[in-house]
């Protein structure tokens, strides 16, 4: 029998016994010792963010600053179909690009995405154009 089964066995039994679930869960680290207690969700490691996500967005952030610019623009007759701005996001971090049709200068990464996205819109909006599945899309 694994380790795993053991413990297993020994939390549903301990919640028959009609332990709390503090208490199971304090006992199960203590039996598994260092090898699976950090497996076992705790209140205290449930309080600590597993993954600093502000760190992440600001990564990317940094990231996309120093980036080359690309211009871009959103015709104004793409405002009924998008609601007057086409929003791009990216790992975290969007942009809003209003459909008045004058030119922006934004990361090189998200001109991209707003092209396939308005490539998108033509194709799905065309009486004569191809299904999306038909369409072979290039950044």
């Amino acid at each position: 029998m694994s380790k795993e089964q053991t413990l297993s066995e020994l939390a549903k039994s301990l919640a028959e016994a009609g332990l709390a679930p503090d208490q199971i869960t304090q006992i199960l680290t203590a039996k598994a010792g260092g090898g699976l207690g950090s497996a076992i969700n705790t209140k205290e490691s449930m309080a600590k963010p597993q993954v600093d996500i502000t760190k992440i967005l600001r990564n990317a952030r940094n990231k996309f600053k120093h980036e080359k610019l690309a211009p871009v623009s959103v015709a104004v007759p793409y405002g009924s179909q998008i609601g007057g701005y086409l929003k791009v996001g990216i790992n975290g971090t969007t942009i809003e690009i209003p459909a008045d049709g004058n030119t922006y200068h934004v990361p090189k990464s998200f001109a991209a995405e707003v092209k396939r996205r308005l490539h998108n819109l033509d194709v799905m909006f065309s009486a004569k154009g191809p299904s999306l599945g038909e369409t072979e899309l290039s950044p």
